[in-house]
């Protein structure tokens, strides 16, 4: 935009400037040549004035243009274990950034009468927007919206909303509803970055991705080699728990119970430009200090603490074309 708008304005000011006479006599004049004219002296007057006024045109929008944050290639990269698309607002000067994705998905089944209908369904559209505030101050944040309606079985989420307080590559504060620092995918979930229609079952069940809890953490790099998250977020909820996994445990900010709270921890090592190792491990309460009906005799029970630990420890290997990933997971439920 700022490069059409100073070709523009050098192009108005040469249609400004009046084109001099053609002579043969220098503008300054020489020994034994003729006098050069007040006219001629004015028009180079003028044309050494507007040369001036338009250098500072073009020093004004170069001002602009830094202040702004208008980069000069336009370059996604993750920052922070978030996704390109969702790390947008860290590489911007400073206001408002937008992106965002979408997720088709359509099903053929070879056997309807057994398995089901074929179907056809738009399963998410993510809308990230980030606010940077100045070098150090960023919100960023992810709209999700499921199945295309609220209507039918959709519904409209926050994936996450966290201000960042950028201190030192080392050390930096997060707070808000934030995601869960675990696996490949939990914080990384757009489609790209995941090889398969769905998401792997290990990153659903045992890591229920996407999780998300409200909480407060620091995070940073180390020797540009050991990057780390740490966090304190509400504990999850057990009687969501099932034979499924532990997806309905998630609380995912709403309205969440926080009587037991959870400590998660990341790291990450960056052994070489092409190999990457890491871990994370996950443990609090999850009974919330609730009580619940029983299912026969109708009286109630207290939900027993339910001390839920889930660990993880992955590698990701890259050369040249090729690519290989390994994650084991486990989880484990006390009481």
């Amino acid at each position: 935009m700022w490069r059409t708008l100073s070709a523009a304005l050098a192009v108005c000011a040469a249609m400004l400037i009046p084109a001099p006479a053609w002579s043969d006599t220098p503008a300054g004049g020489t020994a034994g040549s003729p006098p050069v004219s007040d006219r001629e002296r004015a028009q180079a007057d003028e044309i050494a004035g507007l040369k001036r006024d338009m250098q500072v045109v073009v020093e004004e929008l170069q001002s602009m243009r830094t202040q702004l944050g208008v980069p000069e290639e336009k370059t996604l990269e993750s920052s922070y274990g978030l996704g390109p698309a969702a790390s947008r607002v860290y590489s911007a000067g400073r206001g408002l950034s937008v992106g965002g994705y979408a997720e088709a998905v359509y099903r053929n089944r070879f056997n309807d009468s057994r398995d089901g209908t074929d179907t056809a369904d738009f399963t998410r559209m993510v809308m990230y927007l980030g606010y940077k505030y100045n070098d150090w101050i960023v919100f960023n944040t992810e709209i999700e919206f499921e199945h295309a309606s609220t209507g039918e079985d959709g519904s409209v989420s926050v994936e996450f909303a966290t201000l960042d307080f950028l201190l030192d590559d080392a050390f930096n504060v997060r707070a808000g509803l934030v995601l869960i620092p675990m696996g490949f995918l939990n914080e990384m979930h757009e489609p790209p970055f995941y090889y398969g229609t769905q998401r792997p079952s290990p990153e659903r069940a045992i890591i229920p991705s996407t999780w998300r809890e409200n909480g407060v953490g620091i995070f940073g790099t180390f020797a540009e080699a050991l990057e780390y998250r740490v966090y304190v977020v509400n504990g999850m909820d057990a009687s969501g728990y099932s034979s499924k996994g532990l997806r309905g445990g998630r609380q995912k900010g709403s309205e969440a119970s926080a009587e037991d709270l959870a400590f998660v921890a990341r790291l990450d090592w960056q052994a070489c430009d092409e190999l990457q190792v890491g871990g994370s491990y996950y443990i609090g309460k999850a009974g919330q200090d609730q009580r619940v009906d029983q299912p026969v005799s109708m009286t109630e029970f207290k939900l027993p603490d339910a001390r839920t630990q889930i660990w993880e420890v992955h590698a990701d290997w890259r050369h040249e074309g090729w690519h290989a990933r390994g994650l084991f997971t486990q989880a484990t439920v006390s009481d």
